[in-house]
């Protein structure tokens, strides 16, 4: 999920519930998935059944979550946990579907988790408390 969307998310949830907006998410996302989706159709069969229904659950329970999470913390520290999906798909499709991890798979990884990283170090260290309330910031003037 980009910083963008998540921010999104975060203001959504200033005014809007977040089981609300799951819902709205997934009528939007459906209908507009549902043109490509068309244009490659295979009818599932046996237990691919079962595995696109677990698909789904699993993914409406994350995003509950994720919208959950972002209500309740600030989008620029949740977001970077949002990229562990690049080594929890990359472990899942080594495992599950024997994939080989290729060495531009590797660099790209790399590079996601080196700038979430340095841009974590960079934000702890420029972190500074802000104050909001002017008679406290006026009392801190006088000292």
């Amino acid at each position: 999920m980009s910083a963008s969307v998540a921010i999104s998310i975060k203001f959504l949830t200033r005014t809007e519930s977040p089981d609300a907006i799951v819902v709205f998410t997934t009528a939007l996302w459906v209908p507009m998935s549902l043109v490509p989706a068309l244009l490659f159709w295979q009818t599932p069969s046996g237990i691919t059944w079962l595995w696109l229904v677990l698909a789904g659950l699993f993914g409406t329970v994350a995003h509950m979550c994720w919208t959950r999470a972002l209500q309740l913390g600030d989008a620029s520290i949740l977001t970077p946990i949002s990229f562990m999906q690049v080594l929890v798909v990359g472990v899942f499709g080594w495992w599950l579907f024997d994939e080989s991890v290729d060495r531009y798979t590797l660099i790209g990884a790399l590079i996601i988790f080196g700038s979430n990283l340095y841009l974590a170090h960079r934000e702890i260290s420029r972190a500074k408390p802000a104050v909001t309330d002017p008679e406290i910031f006026s009392d801190t003037l006088q000292r």
